[in-house]
């Protein structure tokens, strides 16, 4: 009895040894390996590949600095958890090259003085407890450090979008120089800065925006401009386009957006203009055609009437949804949704030049049409389209490849200033550098507080051109939306009708099974009554 007990003593021992050395074994691997299983959709909670090997990568030392005050109210208190085990990811594929610090910025007050300096401000928080309603003052940023440079993330509300600004912040103080971008645009420096705000902010974060004033053709753009947005040029003349022709010739990227129409302030009324690219456009493999796109598939806008404000889905916004992406193309395969108001239409020509790929990103649904009333922009006003007119349009091209000078065989055109020097002809080319454009034909939708999903294709378009794929994927995968599929009005009226009467009708065949059941009961009682009689 007593040799029995020492063996399961042993056996217990042993087994707890055992345990204890599996434990070990997992802690050790598990501090090495970085593991976690995902099983969301887009894989929100997993850094993506790109970010991995940005990471691994890393040649030098970065500092992450965590700023989070140690009291958050109670909604935020998952906050600091979640960025965590972002960083701790990030941390783990860094290979020591990666180094994160959580400081307390209310430590003492020569840290808040610090944080002051690097541009991380303190945010006011509602916190209800008690019944009453309090303000918190609190840190919630973020800095990144290498050598003598920093980024700063002043305001972290959660953790999503934190792995895009991560990355492009790391990327930022790595490298050398910023890519240089340039902005050719009808839009005052007034316009720029209110209604392109958000779309200037977002491009600094990995470009140095510049200006780009031709000066009637009397300035070249700048050499050492990689990309240059056409927002919405007007009524170019051959010395401007032929500047914009040899940019392209020397390799320089262009993201055109070419509007056909110019609103009028103040009304829902608009008047037909020409950016004056068209006909070289089309000399590089794209029609672009004067007229709006409207589709029954359109974004929600407000309007006002009178005192009152509406929503109403307004064709004249065709919303692209993920039936009318190219799916193979990297700027467009992860993006779920984007609009584009009082956009025209575009196709590819018949015979484009041979060395340039013209490539669809983005159409119209089937349910759209056009129009070339440019006066009339009412929402509410009955559209009659025919049914041969219903077909899907391209709305978003990329052309790759190498472009013939649209001016090959012409003269070198002469700025309109009678006391203009003549441009100069040294290094004119006939044939670009491999190089590529992207086409859209409005300004308008990247228009601050318009459709997330926009200003995502934007960026995505300018890093494509500019900086390869390297941060489409992460930034695309955060812009997601499910947009109700478009269904008939028949359609409509049926789902309508079983809204309203589906549940009364369950209501009386139910009610009519349970009187019938108990009909049934109550006869088979009295006839069980009946025969004990």
């Amino acid at each position: 009895m007593v040799a029995r007990n020492v063996r399961s003593g042993s056996t217990i021992v042993a087994l707890s040894v055992l345990l204890l050395l599996i434990i070990a074994v997992v802690n050790l691997i598990s501090d090495r390996v970085f593991a976690r299983l995902d099983l969301t959709e887009n894989k929100e909670y997993t850094i993506s590949p790109s970010t991995k090997k940005m990471l691994r990568d890393l040649d030098d030392v970065v500092n992450i600095k965590v700023y989070f005050s140690k009291e958050l109210p109670s909604y935020m208190a998952s906050l600091p958890k979640s960025v965590a085990d972002l960083l701790d990811e990030f941390s783990a594929f860094g290979r020591g090259n990666l180094r994160v610090q959580w400081e307390d910025p209310a430590a003492s007050p020569e840290q808040e003085n610090k944080l002051r300096t690097l541009g991380i401000p303190q945010v006011q928080l509602d916190v209800i407890q008690k019944d009453k309603r309090e303000v918190a003052n609190v840190y919630l940023g973020m800095a990144v450090l290498y050598e003598d440079r920093h980024e700063v993330l002043p305001v972290v509300q959660g953790p999503w979008g934190l792995e895009y600004e991560l990355v492009a912040s790391i990327l930022k103080v790595t490298r050398d120089e910023s890519p240089k971008l340039g902005i050719l645009t009808r839009y005052s420096r007034e316009d720029l800065d209110g209604r392109y705000s958000e779309m200037q902010r977002a491009l600094r974060k990995q470009y140095d925006v510049q200006i780009v004033d031709l000066d009637g053709g009397k300035k070249a753009i700048a050499d050492d401009i990689s990309t240059l947005v056409l927002l919405g040029p007007k009524d170019l003349k051959d010395p401007e386009k032929y500047r914009i022709d040899q940019f392209i010739m020397r390799g320089g990227n262009v993201l055109a957006m070419l509007d056909v129409l110019e609103l009028q302030g103040g009304v829902l009324q608009g008047s037909r203009m020409s950016s004056g690219l068209e006909d070289m456009m089309t000399r590089y493999g794209i029609r672009c055609n004067s007229d709006l796109v409207a589709d029954r598939v359109a974004a929600v806008a407000s309007f006002a009437s009178g005192f009152f404000r509406f929503m109403s889905n307004y064709y004249l916004w065709p919303k692209v949804v993920k039936q009318g992406f190219n799916t193979e193309h990297p700027i467009v395969s992860k993006l779920e949704t984007i609009s584009l108001p009082w956009t025209r239409s575009f196709e590819a020509v018949s015979n484009p030049p041979d060395s340039v790929e013209v490539t669809l990103l983005a159409s119209s649904s089937p349910a759209s049409w056009t129009t070339t009333d440019f006066m009339n922009l009412n929402p509410q006003q009955q559209w009659n389209p025919k049914p041969e007119e219903l077909r899907s349009r391209g709305l978003v091209y990329a052309l790759n490849g190498v472009f013939p000078s649209f001016f090959a065989g012409k003269p070198i055109p002469v700025p309109a200033d009678s006391g203009a020097a003549p441009i100069d002809s040294a290094g004119r080319r006939d044939l670009s550098e491999p190089t590529q454009i992207v086409l859209l034909g409005s300004t308008y939708f990247c228009i601050d507080q318009q459709v997330p999903g926009n200003m995502t294709f934007l960026l995505n378009a300018v890093d494509w051109m500019s900086l390869g794929d390297e941060l489409i994927g992460i930034r695309s995968r955060e812009a997601s939306d499910r947009p109700i599929k478009e269904i008939s009005e028949g359609t409509k009226r049926l789902t309508r009708l079983l809204g309203v009467g589906l549940l009364p009708l369950l209501i009386i065949v139910v009610g009519l099974a349970r009187w019938l059941a108990g009909s049934r009961i109550k006869r088979l009682a009295e006839a069980k009554t009946g025969g004990a009689a």
